[in-house]
């Protein structure tokens, strides 16, 4: 190696500030995008198992399957417990519990039926993440792993009030204007006020939420000529 090569080596120094090798290494994470940087580079490379959906489960088999899950979640415990340690945070692995073993399932079920027998348990509704592949939901911790903001669809119909003398057109706001042609109803808020207004430029009129004339029209551009106090 050369004097001059040897010149662009960057020296180490003596000590060092954390903190700014800190920034140092979010900013450049940053400018190389490295988080969709490694999923470009992961991008149709096959899974551990190869498995794209439950069919290959099955054809794997159930046990097989969860056989080999258990080596994958056991793979890397001593690498683990050194950074764990590494970063102060204190944890018993000589007595450590992992959500695999059947001891812990069978105590978490344990738990749910005290609630259930004590009347704490109900069936309610809610919305999960799910995936289209597997056919299951997902935990929080799968959801966020491909988390992405995204612009959804959003469209402002009319919807003409058949019979009035005005030829009124009620407004409608939606993000999923593909299931308007099924819509059999619009629904309005009982505590919103709504006002009937005449666009001036078009001279058409329209009813909408009040809260949200500055948004559907242009400033000066229209007229509230009837308003609908809340229903309640």
């Amino acid at each position: 190696m050369s004097t001059n090569e040897l010149k662009q080596i960057p020296r180490v120094p003596e000590t060092i500030n954390f903190s700014d090798a800190e920034e140092i290494t979010l900013n450049l994470w940053k400018k190389i995008n490295a988080f969709q940087t490694c999923l470009k580079q992961s991008k149709g490379k096959p899974s551990t198992l190869n498995i794209k959906g439950p069919d290959d489960v099955m054809k794997m088999g159930i046990a097989t399957y969860n056989a080999e899950c258990r080596k994958i979640v056991s793979r890397y415990s001593g690498e683990w417990e050194i950074i764990m340690e590494r970063l102060g945070r204190w944890i018993d692995f000589k007595r450590d519990y992992k959500t695999m073993y059947p001891w812990f399932m069978e105590s978490v079920w344990w738990i749910f039926k005290q609630l259930y027998n004590k009347g704490f348990v109900y069936q309610g509704n809610k919305v999960m993440p799910y995936s289209t592949a597997c056919s299951t939901p997902l935990s929080n911790f799968e959801s966020g792993q491909n988390y992405k903001d995204v612009v959804d669809p959003a469209v402002t119909v009319t919807l003409p009030i058949l019979g009035d003398k005005d030829s009124t057109c009620l407004l409608i706001w939606t993000t999923t204007p593909w299931t308007l042609p099924s819509n059999l109803a619009a629904c309005v808020n009982p505590n919103l006020e709504y006002v009937k207004v005449k666009q001036i430029s078009t001279r058409k009129y329209f009813i909408v939420m009040e809260a949200r004339l500055e948004v559907v029209f242009q400033p000066n551009d229209y007229e509230i000529v009837d308003k609908f106090p809340e229903l309640n």
